[in-house]
């Protein structure tokens, strides 16, 4: 991040010339040229060799990111400092004691750096890069850049652009309801594609799934599930899943019939490895170990089970269970009543030594 580290303005701006000039590094220089009143050339400054210093596409990308308006959107709002009529790559910073703003930016021909800051090395009053060296940075741009034609920045061989999943950065599949193209080094784009979308089709009065008895005020909705190991995160934050009851004409509900409510051991992953440390106290070694459902279920009792024996008991999921470190290995699996049927979870091994 800018201002993170003790550095001076020119080395800041230089780094970022780096990257204008996609990864090929050249040495700042105070003068260009000397010249008469009448425009005559006296002296001009030789053109210092450059030295690789960062692969051009990984340049380009990180310009790709820097340059990007909606990024910058979420924190700064869509109309911001950094924002120009033309196209380019910027950052703001600003150190934790407020003793420094930052905004650094480049052209494809102009890289420019500002810092704000009290001479007396004073802290300021909240002044954070977006509002003190940004308005600077914008106006310096826009003022010397007011006469050039403006280019894109190019780019080198080697990147390809590719439709991805907003939501997963993988392909995505018809389902996929919001996308966007992304650039990538060939052979690093994304492979596997996006299938945890699906449309089901629920009762509007109740939000179950419309049987027989509701399907005339069936309407479909898309749903999206998480892979299990954030199916307790996406839980905490408010995840709509796909019911698992279905509705009749009365709005009461049914027993559904497909068993599409899963129970989920999350974690720990099985096979993992884990190590006491004889030097820290037992007590402050513990392992989570996270349960949850792919599905709401109408819970009755769980149980945790730890080399076949109980180990702990819960009546609600997510459930969250720290356990003291054992050398050994073992075996953990949850089960569940609901409604009269038990659900098993996944076998999970570990080896703790």
């Amino acid at each position: 991040t800018l201002g993170g580290g003790e550095v001076t303005l020119l080395e800041l701006t230089n780094a970022y010339a780096t990257l204008a000039a996609q990864g090929t590094h050249r040495p700042a220089r105070a003068l260009l040229r000397v010249e008469t009143a009448a425009g005559e050339t006296l002296w001009e400054a030789p053109e210092p060799a450059g030295t690789p210093a960062l692969d051009p596409r990984v340049a380009a990308l990180i310009t790709d990111v820097l340059a990007d308006p909606l990024a910058r959107a979420p924190a700064f709002g869509e109309w911001n400092a950094l924002r120009l009529p033309f196209p380019t790559a910027a950052k703001t910073g600003t150190t934790t004691d407020w003793k420094d703003n930052w905004a650094l930016g480049y052209t494809p021909s102009l890289t420019v750096g500002v810092w704000v800051g009290n001479a007396d090395n004073s802290a300021m009053r909240h002044v954070s890069g977006i509002d003190g060296a940004g308005p600077i940075w914008h106006d310096f741009m826009k003022q010397a850049l007011r006469h050039e034609r403006h280019t894109p920045f190019a780019l080198p061989e080697g990147l390809l652009s590719v439709e991805i999943c907003t939501a997963s950065g993988l392909l995505p599949d018809a389902l996929c309801p919001a996308r966007r193209v992304e650039r990538f080094i060939e052979g690093h784009a994304p492979t596997a594609t996006d299938h945890s979308f699906q449309v089901v089709r629920v009762d509007s009065e109740t939000g179950l799934l419309a049987g027989q008895g509701c399907e005339h005020r069936a309407v479909e909705r898309l749903f999206r599930t998480p892979p299990p190991e954030a199916m307790i995160w996406a839980r905490q934050n408010g995840w709509a899943f796909p019911p698992t009851r279905q509705c009749d004409g009365n709005l009461a509900t049914t027993e559904p019939g497909d068993g599409s409510a899963r129970l989920l051991l999350v974690s720990p992953a099985s096979g993992s490895h884990y190590q006491v440390d004889p030097s820290l106290p037992a007590a402050s070694q513990r392992l989570p170990i996270a349960i949850a459902a792919t599905a709401a279920l109408p819970l009755r009792a769980g149980t945790l089970l730890l080399n076949g024996e109980p180990l702990a008991t819960f009546d609600a999921l997510p459930f969250e269970y720290l356990w003291p470190l054992t050398p050994g290995t073992h075996t953990l699996q949850a089960t569940v009543t609901s409604d009269g049927s038990t659900l098993e979870s996944n076998v999970v091994e570990i080896v703790v030594e």
